[in-house]
Order: C-alpha cells, then structure tokens, then sequence
C-alpha cells in the first residue's frame, strides 16, 4: 500500500485509523435500570479495575455464593479448586444469605481477577439451577466474560509499564498457567494504588499505560456494572438496526419511560456517530485511502 504523503512513517497512523474505523463500523446503545447512582465519573483505570472486580465480587456474593472459598485462598490452596467448588453445593448455597466478603483481598493482578472469574462462573451454574434466577445467572456470566476482556486489558498495560519504575508490571502479564498453579505474583492494593498514583510521574506513565480501545472497553464495562439491561440497540453503518427489550417491558405503562429514554438515547448516539464518521473520513482522505 502506497501513503502519499507520508510514506512509509504513515504506517501506525493509517493502522491506527484503520482500527478506528472498524470500531466505527456499529453502534452499541444501551439502557439499563439501576436503583442507587452516585454519578461518580469513571476512576483512572487502575481505580475502575479494583472497583470493578469488587462490585463483581459483592454481588456473588448477594447471591449467597462463597465467593471467599476461591478469592481468600493462598497459593499452595489455589490447585484445589475442584475440590473446594464442590465443596459450595450449589442446590443449598444459594439458599444462604449473602455471604462475608472481605474486599481487601482483591488486588490490580491478574491472580485476583482470575479468582473473580471461577467464582462467578460456578455462581453462574448454579444460578441456572435455580427457578426464577435466569436474569442474575445473566448477570454473573457477563461478569465471566468481563473478567476474560480484563485479564487482556491487564496484560496490555503490564507489557506497556516500564518495569523499571514498577515492582508490580509482572501481576499484569502472568501466564494462564501460573494462574492455574496459584503461583502468579501479586499486585497492589487500593491504599499502595493512591501512593503510586500520588507520584506525578509515575500517575502519567500508568494512565498512559492503556489505550484508546481497552480504554473504552473499561468504560463501558464501569457503565453497565452489575445492573440489568433491559433494552440495546445495535446499528450497522449499512442501516441495519436491531433493537431489543426485556419481555413485558414493551406495552406497559411503567415500561414507556424507560421506551422513550432509550430511543432518545439512541437519537443522541446517532448524532454523535455521524459526527464521528465524518471526523474519521477527514482524516483518511489525506492520505489517499478514502
């Protein structure tokens, strides 16, 4: 491929704008019904990594799943998770009330969101058994898949921080079978992360360390957290669009709220996309690939 203008230094921009261009191709609007709100704006990244995994974490556990049986074990334990998943019963541990949790025991690593995962993907089983518990098995699997973008999401940014500044890049890149063994190392917690990110220095290097699309994979997944989505819109650039709701929300009084604010939702998204379209075309046609 010939760049015009750039020659071959054109390369990463046009890979760059390539990639954005692919993740241009759909639009994804989501509503969601949430009891509480804080408006909290979305945490640096190390932050929303830890809050994330502990909100996964305390809602495993609402469910009465114990979810210290897999994150409150150390190493030399770790191997037994068979043993220790049978141990949970799933016909009788649901039954319980919402178990203890101490949320001190997750960590920025891969170890602790490993750990996150088994948990909710045994809850997840479990949870299938259970009449009237389809919307949280529901839940607890998007946790599983949230848990496998953030294992990769962590091994990015690990293979991005300098490991010469850090003592803990190591926790972010461990391989599956160190997890597996329960010999990956461990990262810090919430108290040694405002230290870190209390160094200006630092606080720059470990912001940069992820980038634009794992950025936004992150935000999305701190937007939804463990709420229930009760309607999406996908849109295609070719105008293909197909929309979704919860079963008996359409049609009903206390649903048309929640109608209308998704189709102005999505209203807002598709300006804002085309604006976006357009922005990408701008900057594609300099050099000639457009």
């Amino acid at each position: 491929m010939a760049f015009p203008f750039f020659g071959r230094a054109a390369r990463p921009v046009v890979d760059e704008l390539g990639a954005i261009g692919r993740d241009l191709l759909t639009l994804e609007i989501n509503t969601i019904l949430k009891e509480s709100m804080t408006a909290e704006p979305t945490p640096p990244w190390p932050h929303a990594v830890l809050s994330l995994l502990r909100e996964y974490a305390g809602f495993l556990a609402d469910q009465g799943w114990p979810v210290m049986l897999y994150i409150g074990y150390d190493s030399a334990t770790w191997a037994t998770l068979p043993e220790r998943e049978a141990q949970a019963q799933p016909s009788t541990a649901l039954e319980a009330p919402p178990t203890a949790l101490d949320r001190g025991a997750l960590r920025l690593d891969l170890r602790s969101v490993d750990r996150v995962r088994w948990a909710a993907r045994g809850c997840s089983l479990a949870l299938q058994l259970v009449p009237n518990r389809t919307r949280q098995a529901v839940i607890a699997d998007r946790i599983v898949g949230n848990c496998d973008e953030l294992k990769g999401i962590l091994r990015r940014a690990g293979q991005t921080l300098p490991i010469a500044d850090f003592d803990w890049p190591p926790a972010l890149t461990s391989t599956e079978e160190a997890l597996k063994k329960g010999s990956a190392p461990v990262g810090p917690d919430r108290a040694e992360l405002i230290t870190l990110l209390g160094d200006t220095g630092r606080a720059k290097r470990i912001l940069m360390a992820l980038d634009v699309r794992d950025t936004a994979m992150l935000r999305k997944m701190w937007e939804i957290g463990i709420e229930e989505v009760v309607a999406q819109s996908v849109v295609q650039l070719d105008g293909d669009v197909v929309t979704r709701f919860r079963r008996g929300l359409d049609g009903s009084n206390a649903g048309a709220p929640v109608m209308e604010a998704h189709r102005m939702g999505v209203e807002v998204a598709l300006s804002s996309w085309r604006h976006l379209v357009d922005t990408a075309l701008r900057l594609v046609r300099p050099l000639g690939l457009s």
